[in-house]
């Protein structure tokens, strides 16, 4: 029982504490991830630090050096002051604050004179990275990023299916792996990092990334792709957390202690039910894999989809989420031609693709490549060519075809077949507001979300659900910080557009 209950403690610790053996000796390891450096305690209170002083803005004082700043945060005076500041209301999640002197970022050390220099310096790399590291918090053996988020303690330290990505070794125990002071070591060493949209990972190697949300590895160049992925999306929502005291990390752990501290009087009783209910739950498993095209095996509990070539737990639950998925059912309906075509609803006005395109400007980011459109609809490259790509699979949806595992993908697009089909998709221009193309007859693909629907209703439902309207507005957003960059670059060079295209097509 005490051993229970200093495990559960120990869970529940906002210190990791990690034991190892060296030389007939125990050492300790503590990763605290909690505290914040006292320069940032400054900072949150005001005080921006120079090399050797610092001066309050809330005060409008000049302070000799951080030991004088450490005691004038102290005050009463001061903290009345600082109290009356609060984050800006413009940037709410940036910690930018207003004094009378300008703009304060917390995360930067920063003083900015007005606001359209904040609007550039929160989409910095070196703000998202600061932002990102003062923000993560343990959770018990989890943790919080961005205060909202759950990194669970799997993908903390890398473990995927017995193979630890940070000491890139195969493990037995997982429990003594982790205290393995090696592991302790690669786990300070490689450190976190963080791109547009909150994303969260890990740069491995020159040959691997790990996704801190999704726990997988990717090639570093596919890492920009992959946060914009429905299936990362998703999964990313799923792991968003309210941190007031009662958010899942919390939840488990009291469930835990609970459990494992009540007598297990109900063990014995009625087995036969017990096992009845269990055959029961397994025939229902198996009818809903083979009805929607997965194989069961719960010898091996793996399933495997033959959809989406996937291997995943033999459980219900798992099956279920994985058929409800989007990534799931937009290979279904890509791959699946209706057999009854869905009517047009009459009002719907379209153009081809080449009528309606008059300009396309890729650009390049430190974190992906964006297509603007017409100067008017910010995009994916791959969503604009119709290419799906998931892992080492990669799907035309035009052409209706998959290519061959890490294949150039412009190869596919660039041939003639594919051109012709693609200058004449037409754009559903009565949505004036979206990018919908009719991929094929009664298929609308929304250009957002890289997403193929089947029927213009259930289009309409996709446009007014939560998913597309938060997808559409980053989008909106990336198009508002490079509309300028895609004015100019056309601006000096007008001919470029559909040039090369268009002179493939007339060889």
């Amino acid at each position: 029982m005490d051993a229970n209950k200093n495990r559960i403690k120990a869970r529940l610790n906002k210190k990791i504490n990690l034991e190892y053996e060296t030389s007939n000796r125990a050492a300790f390891l503590y990763i605290d991830l909690s505290e914040a450096s006292m320069s940032y305690l400054l900072h949150a209170s005001g005080v921006v630090t120079g090399s050797l002083s610092c001066f309050c803005l809330a005060c409008d004082a000049f302070l000799q050096s951080a030991r004088h700043a450490t005691h004038h945060v102290g005050t009463a005076e001061h903290q009345q002051k600082a109290g009356a500041v609060q984050l800006s209301d413009k940037f709410p999640h940036d910690h930018i604050k207003k004094f009378k002197r300008g703009y304060y970022c917390e995360f930067c050390n920063v003083l900015m004179p007005i606001a359209s220099k904040v609007n550039v310096h929160i989409t910095e790399d070196e703000h998202k990275h600061n932002k990102g590291v003062l923000l993560l918090k343990p959770l018990g053996l989890d943790v919080v990023a961005f205060n909202n988020v759950l990194i669970e303690e799997k993908a903390w330290h890398g473990l995927i299916e017995g193979v630890c990505s940070l000491c890139n070794a195969e493990f037995e125990d997982e429990e003594d792996h982790k205290a393995d002071a090696e592991h302790s070591l690669n786990l300070v060493l490689k450190p976190i990092q963080f791109a547009a949209d909150n994303a969260i990972f890990r740069h491995l190697d020159d040959t691997a990334s790990q996704c801190l949300i999704c726990n997988k590895l990717l090639a570093p160049g596919r890492m920009s792709e992959h946060f914009v992925n429905a299936e990362h999306l998703e999964i990313y929502a799923k792991q968003h957390i309210e941190t007031n005291g009662a958010c899942r990390g919390t939840e488990t752990e009291e469930i835990t202690a609970v459990t494992e501290n009540n007598d297990k009087v109900d063990d014995c009783d009625n087995p036969p039910t017990e096992n009845f209910e269990k055959d029961i739950e397994e025939e229902e498993t198996r009818d809903f894999a083979k009805a929607n095209k997965l194989t069961y095996n719960k010898n091996n509990k793996k399933s495997f989809c033959r959809i989406c070539e996937v291997h995943l737990p033999a459980s219900f639950k798992s099956i279920k989420e994985h058929v409800e998925g989007t990534n799931h059912r937009r290979l279904v309906a890509s791959s699946t031609p209706s057999t009854t075509e869905p009517k047009d609803p009459g009002n719907l006005s379209k153009q081809e693709t080449i009528k309606f395109i008059k300009s396309t400007v890729d650009i390049e980011t430190p974190f992906n490549i964006v297509t603007i459109i017409n100067l008017k609809y910010c995009i994916l490259p791959n969503s604009l060519s119709l290419i799906w790509k998931n892992d080492s699979r990669i799907r035309c949806v035009l052409c209706n075809m998959n290519l061959p595992p890490h294949s150039n993908v412009s190869d596919h697009i660039n041939t003639r077949q594919h051109s012709l089909k693609w200058i004449n998709v037409p754009v559903i221009t009565s949505e004036r507001n979206e990018f919908i193309r009719e991929v094929h007859p009664g298929l609308y693909h929304c250009g957002f979300c890289h997403l193929v629907v089947s029927g213009w209703t259930d289009m309409k439902r996709h446009l007014e659900c939560s998913d597309h309207v938060q997808r559409k507005a980053v989008w909106e957003q990336r198009l508002r910080d490079h509309k300028a960059g895609a004015q100019e670059f056309l601006r000096l060079h007008p001919q470029t557009v559909f040039v090369q295209l268009m002179k493939m097509l007339n060889e």
